[in-house]
Parts: structure tokens; C-alpha cells; sequence
């Protein structure tokens, strides 16, 4: 996105390495980076074909990438958070709760709690919390709205088990 998330996890001391897709986002978060006083190492990449990002990191974090890359390319976002995530680490997803009752085309994709945990568990996680959450910040045709979301923590397994 624009950069917020990565701008306050900076402020609270956090080293952050944010990615997306698009350039404009890029270009807006590494100006409201400058304009905070922070530094964020911000990439334009598709988070399924990731560069070489140095040691893996010890906490993730992602608002709604997964509830859309996932009906794109799930086996290569599952490789990838393996690779970028050391064992022991945190993976923190927001994504779209299919308990939502806005119209299906009102908001983020959306998904079930148990299509997330088969898909993320399955892979090298154990799941360590969930919760219904909000999305704040989402305007849609000038209104804001609070779409549902679940709120889940993931910690990588120290060994891979199946």
C-alpha cells in the first residue's frame, strides 16, 4: 500500500522491509516515509517472485495481500512466506472474513477461517490466535466502510512437520 503500516511499525522500532506490486504505492509510501521522518526499505515487487531479501525475518506482517494473492498464486505466496519467515517467526494477516454481509463485491476478498488455517497450517505454521476484526480506513465510492476481517497470528514451526 501507501505505506502506513510500514511507517508506524518503523516508529515503534521495528526495521521494515515493505513490498508491493504497485509503483504509485511505492512512490506515495516512500513520500509519506520521508515526510514521517522514517526509514522503510520499500520494494516494487510481486511478493510471489521475490528477490533475495537477505536473512529471513523474524515477524511478518500483512494487511490483505494473502485474501488476494492466494486466488492468484497460492503455492507461490506459501513458498515465499517460508522463505522470507525464520522458524519461530510471527506471520500477522488481515484478511477478509467470509462471515462479512455486504454485498460480495463491497470490499476485500473473502475467506473462511478454516480455508485460511488448511492453507497456512498445512505449510510450516501453527495457528496462535484468531479473531473478527474490522478493516479500518477502507472508503468505497467516497463512504468509509468497516468491512469484517479475521485477525490471525501464525508462528512458524521450528521444524518442518507435515
Amino acid at each position: 500500500g501507501t505505506g502506513t503500516n510500514a511507517i508506524y511499525l518503523s516508529k515503534l522500532g521495528f526495521e521494515v522491509t515493505a513490498v508491493d506490486l504497485s509503483a504509485e504505492a511505492i512512490k506515495r509510501a516512500k513520500m509519506k516515509a520521508a515526510e514521517s521522518g522514517v526509514n522503510v526499505r520499500f520494494m516494487q515487487e510481486d511478493v510471489t517472485a521475490l528477490p533475495d531479501l537477505g536473512a529471513p525475518f523474524s515477524f511478518d506482517f500483512d494487511r490483505g495481500t494473502y485474501h488476494i494473492v492466494r486466488s492468484i498464486n497460492l503455492p507461490a505466496f506459501q513458498s515465499m512466506l517460508a522463505k522470507v519467515l525464520a522458524p519461530g517467526g510471527y506471520y500477522l494477516v488481515l484478511a477478509g472474513n467470509r462471515n462479512e454481509d455486504a454485498p460480495p463485491d463491497t470490499g476485500p476478498p473473502r475467506l473462511s477461517a478454516s480455508d485460511m488455517c488448511e492453507e497456512l497450517e498445512g505449510l510450516a505454521f501453527d495457528l496462535v490466535q484468531l479473531h473478527e476484526s474490522k478493516f479500518h480506513g477502507v472508503q468505497i465510492d467516497g463512504q468509509q466502510f468497516e468491512p469484517l476481517s479475521w485477525k490471525a497470528l501464525f508462528r512458524r514451526r521450528q521444524a518442518n512437520r507435515q
